[in-house]
């Protein structure tokens, strides 16, 4: 995972608790379009975010949490694996 894409994410509930955008659009008080809108963005307020969390009882803050550890473990992975190739490329000489 290169990205976390929070109007990807809150798709993903929707379509698995069986909400509509219609339904959606309405429980955050904006019209369709914008609701459509907000699912495409990579990226919201916090405060938009606690409503929809709210809403759709749903923990976003925790899933962005769990996606960062996630993206860290395999960055830090990536580090040991490089130190790992340099350091036998060196006693090698």
């Amino acid at each position: 995972m290169d990205k976390i894409h929070i109007g990807q994410m809150i798709q993903a509930v929707l379509e698995e608790q069986g909400r509509t955008m219609k339904w959606f659009a309405k429980n955050i008080h904006c019209d369709y379009s914008n609701a459509y809108k907000i699912l495409k963005r990579e990226n919201m307020d916090l405060n938009l975010l606690i409503t929809i969390s709210k809403i759709l009882d749903h923990d976003f803050f925790l899933d962005i949490s769990k996606a960062i550890q996630m993206m860290l473990h395999d960055f830090i992975g990536t580090i040991c694996q490089w130190e790992w190739k340099n350091m036998q490329q060196t006693t090698n000489i």
